[in-house]
C-alpha cells in the first residue's frame, strides 16, 4: 500500500507479501489495543469511526482519553467532521 497500514494481526506496519499478511489476519488473533497504541505513538491525534454506533470511541476512552474520535454516521456527519479537519 502507498499509505502506511497498521495490521490487527501485528499491531504495526507490515513489510512482506499482502496475501500472506491477510492470511495471518484472517486466522489470528486481534491485537487491536496494540494497533491504536502502535498509531497514536506513530503521532496519529484522531479517528474516524464510520457506520452507526459507537465502539470505536468506547474503546478509545479505555485507551486514551486525550485521543479525538469523529463518528460519522450520516451525510451531514461527514460534512462536519471534514469541515473540522480541515
Amino acid at each position: 500500500p502507498r499509505i502506511p497500514v497498521v495490521y490487527n494481526v501485528s499491531g504495526k506496519e507490515e513489510d512482506g507479501d499482502l496475501i500472506d499478511i491477510l492470511t495471518r489476519q484472517i486466522k489470528s488473533s486481534v491485537y487491536f489495543y496494540q494497533s491504536i497504541q502502535y498509531m497514536i505513538a506513530q503521532g496519529v491525534e484522531a479517528f474516524v469511526e464510520i457506520g452507526p454506533g459507537k465502539t470505536l470511541a468506547g474503546f478509545m476512552r479505555r485507551i486514551d482519553k486525550g485521543v479525538k474520535v469523529y463518528n460519522i454516521e450520516t451525510w451531514e456527519d461527514m460534512e462536519k467532521v471534514i469541515a473540522e479537519l480541515v
